[in-house]
C-alpha cells in the first residue's frame, strides 16, 4: 500500500467517525433550510466533513476544497447499503486526491 493510499484508508475510519456523530445530532437540526433546500441535519452533516477534510489538507499544506466537494462525494454514495462508509471513503479520497 502506498502513502496515499494508506492516508485514505485511516481518514475514512475517522470521516465514518465525524459522519456517524453528526448524524446522532440530527434531532437538533431539524428545520427545514428553505435557502438552501435541504434538511439542517444535511448541512450540519457536510459542514462537520468539510471541516475535517479542510483540517487533513490544511496540514498537508494543500488548498482548502469547497463544500460542493463534499455534496459530489454524498451524491456518489446515496444507493449503497454501506452509504456511511462510502461517503466516507469518498470524502477522504477528497482530502487526500483532490
Amino acid at each position: 500500500m502506498n502513502h496515499r493510499q494508506l492516508q485514505i484508508k485511516y481518514l475514512t475510519k475517522e470521516l465514518l467517525d465525524v459522519f456517524l456523530r453528526a448524524a446522532q445530532k440530527r434531532t437538533q437540526f431539524n428545520k427545514f433550510d428553505k435557502e438552501n433546500n435541504t434538511w439542517e441535519w444535511v448541512l450540519y452533516e457536510r459542514m462537520s466533513l468539510l471541516d475535517r477534510v479542510n483540517e487533513f489538507r490544511r496540514s498537508n499544506k494543500l488548498p482548502e476544497v469547497g463544500v460542493d466537494n463534499i455534496i459530489n462525494a454524498e451524491k456518489k454514495a446515496i444507493g449503497h447499503t454501506d452509504y456511511a462508509s462510502k461517503l466516507a471513503l469518498y470524502c477522504a479520497e477528497v482530502a487526500v486526491l483532490s
